[in-house]
């Protein structure tokens, strides 16, 4: 049986917004520059954080549209049309504040952030986000590798100056970060270009498993040496790496990529003991994503943690979807700092 394994949504990531420094603010431009030519509407730039779901209308559409719309409404519509920018947009978000947030606050003495993961000590996490957070905090603690780190072997690169080390590296990683809904640092390859024929052409043929890249991307420097991957006939840039926040995620969660990231994830469940759930909402937009993992869970009979200011309301609403399985299921109604500042509770865990 493995210790508790973490389920990671975009409210576990809020408390590190207060750890930017004001000396080094980071605005990103409006998102009016992002158009060309410019459309007749202006949002104010942003200061660099972690976003809310609704955070992200005005983020990434601008002033034009109601506060009040729904982010998935609305990214739904540009989807539909191939209209690239506003995911764009919320890949500068995310890559910004993992840049000027994670990559500074992972050498800050003493957050609650840091005493989370030393204090579970050897847990798995699976993530809805797309950023780097966990994994550059368990990296700094030797405990993260990009080798075995996302829960499949996957190919990387790294500078000269690391070299040496690598080998030593490679069997520091004791934990998984599983990105559900993909990660702007990770893309799949189901290809592969075959030997010239007779003709001397050469073909794009499946592979039977895809093979995973490691990409740094803008965080090379957070990342200890690791380097950008040549770019070959595979490469995605990060906007095409993530499933998008739209409302019918169905269309993105068939992929041979996405498939063997369930498995593990089911994995993962069925060795661990039990579920602990911070700053997701188990949004009904998710529930082909989540829906498995939970039957998972309630079937082996171990129980469900949700540390959340909204806890309460998460708690019945999944009882309520599950209750053919009579779930345990347990109400933390805290953020993750008034969690961590307790000492991390568990309650009958």
């Amino acid at each position: 049986m493995s210790e508790e394994l973490f389920i990671l949504g975009a409210g576990f990531n809020l408390d590190a917004n207060k750890y930017l420094d004001p000396k080094n603010q980071y605005l990103l431009p409006s998102a009016n520059e992002y158009y060309n030519p410019p459309l007749q509407w202006e949002t104010e730039p942003l200061s660099c954080s972690y976003p809310k779901v609704n955070d992200l209308v005005h983020a990434c559409f601008g002033l034009r549209v109601d506060p009040k719309t729904s982010a998935e409404k609305l990214f739904t519509q540009a989807y539909k049309k191939a209209d690239w920018i506003p995911i764009e947009r919320l890949v500068d978000i995310i890559q910004a504040a993992d840049h000027y947030i994670a990559s500074k606050i992972i050498n800050y003495p003493s957050t609650p952030y840091l005493k989370f993961f030393q204090y579970f000590n050897g847990s798995h996490f699976l993530s809805y986000n797309y950023d780097c957070f966990a994994e550059l905090h368990l990296q700094k603690l030797h405990r993260w590798h990009p080798l075995y780190g996302f829960g499949m072997q996957v190919q990387y690169s790294h500078s000269q100056s690391v070299i040496d080390q690598d080998v030593s590296l490679q069997n520091v990683g004791s934990s998984i970060v599983l990105h559900l809904h993909g990660s702007f640092y990770l893309y799949p390859i189901e290809t592969d270009i075959s030997p010239a024929d007779i003709n001397g052409t050469r073909w794009l043929t499946p592979r039977p498993s895809p093979r995973f890249i490691f990409d740094p991307d803008t965080l090379c420097d957070a990342f200890s040496g690791f380097t950008r991957p040549e770019l070959d006939h595979g490469y995605s840039p990060p906007v095409a790496r993530l499933i998008p926040p739209i409302a019918d995620k169905s269309s993105s969660l068939v992929a041979k990529y996405y498939n063997l990231l369930i498995e593990r994830a089911v994995n993962l469940i069925n060795e661990a003991s039990c579920l602990i759930s911070i700053g997701y909402s188990f949004a009904e937009n998710d529930s082909e994503s989540y829906d498995i993992l939970l039957k998972r869970l309630f079937e082996k009979g171990k129980k469900l943690l949700i540390v959340n200011p909204s806890s309460d309301q998460i708690v019945y609403k999944i009882k309520s979807r599950y209750r053919s399985y009579s779930p345990s299921v347990y109400s933390l109604p805290l953020t993750f700092s008034q969690w961590a500042e307790k000492g991390f509770p568990r309650g009958t865990l």
